[in-house]
């Protein structure tokens, strides 16, 4: 094994191992292929395999379930900053009344929510990425109405 090969082989150790196992012998041809006469790594060719190793590691740490992980910490952020709503209907029930919707706007918010947090449960993450974004979207339309606080 070359210097350059050894060279080569350091640098698409950057890459994930199942795509370093799937195409890391195809990549290090090309990249041996293309080198020529050279001893070492070029810039360029150093620059590309760093690049492309960030960029995967950066598509997959996306992809990997955040839709899961905002429709479970989603609704939690939402629900403590519904504590003055939570509070306002736990008055209602103790004076034995149930509130109306005039009272509080984003009860149907609260509704979708839970549908997130169900759906989220149940692996249902695109599903629930989705209602958590209408719900984020019926939240910020609430909050613009006049009789909200």
């Amino acid at each position: 094994m070359s210097e350059l090969e050894k060279r080569y082989r350091r640098l698409l150790g950057l890459y994930p191992r199942d795509h370093r196992d799937q195409h890391g012998e195809e990549m290090l041809g090309v990249l041996l292929a293309d080198a020529g006469d050279r001893k070492t790594p070029g810039w360029r060719d150093t620059t590309d395999v760093l690049w492309g190793a960030f960029r995967l590691h950066v598509r997959r740490l996306l992809a990997a379930d955040v839709l899961a992980i905002v429709a479970l910490l989603g609704p939690i952020a939402v629900l403590a900053g519904a504590t003055t709503s939570l509070h306002e209907l736990a008055w209602w029930v103790q004076v034995g009344s149930v509130p109306p919707f005039e009272q509080l706007p984003d009860t149907p918010v609260w509704f979708i929510w839970l549908a997130v947090a169900i759906l989220a449960m149940a692996g249902k993450r695109r599903a629930a990425a989705i209602g958590a974004w209408v719900a984020t979207a019926g939240l910020i339309v609430v909050l613009q109405l006049p009789s909200a606080g």
